[in-house]
């Protein structure tokens, strides 16, 4: 009938074809998940950078708002000083302690530079270590 050498040749073919599709067909998918994963990836990414550049203006605009704020604070504070400068009629302490008290202030809100605090020398009697 038929040759059995011809039927282990038959038999080995169908497994090297099949083996070869598995491998084709494994590689393909490998590589179609990878592209799939990379196109995921590029939009995570494209997300991210929009959600940053809308975190950024928001930031910027709440750090304005804040500024806008804090200057609209400190004008009202210097407002307010002025006014009870002008009109100390209300205030109990006599004229001269006032004008004691208004130079202190205008003198602390200078913007001039501290002169730096000097040491005393160390000496025998302050040394109790006897260095």
């Amino acid at each position: 009938m038929f040759n059995p050498w011809l039927w282990l040749g038959a038999v080995i073919f169908v497994l090297v074809a099949c083996a070869g599709s598995y491998s084709a067909g494994s590689r393909h998918a490998t590589n179609a998940a990878k592209a799939d994963y990379a196109k995921q990836l590029e939009q995570s990414i494209k997300q991210q950078r929009e959600n940053a550049v809308i975190d950024m203006q928001a930031a910027v605009e709440a750090e304005n708002q804040r500024q806008q704020t804090r200057i609209e604070y400190r004008d009202r504070i210097v407002k307010v000083g002025e006014t009870i400068n002008a009109n100390p009629s209300s205030c109990t302490i006599s004229d001269a302690v006032r004008v004691q008290l208004n130079d202190a202030i205008a003198t602390a809100n200078a913007k001039t530079a501290a002169k730096p605090a000097t040491m005393p020398a160390a000496t025998k009697d302050t040394d109790k270590q006897g260095r």
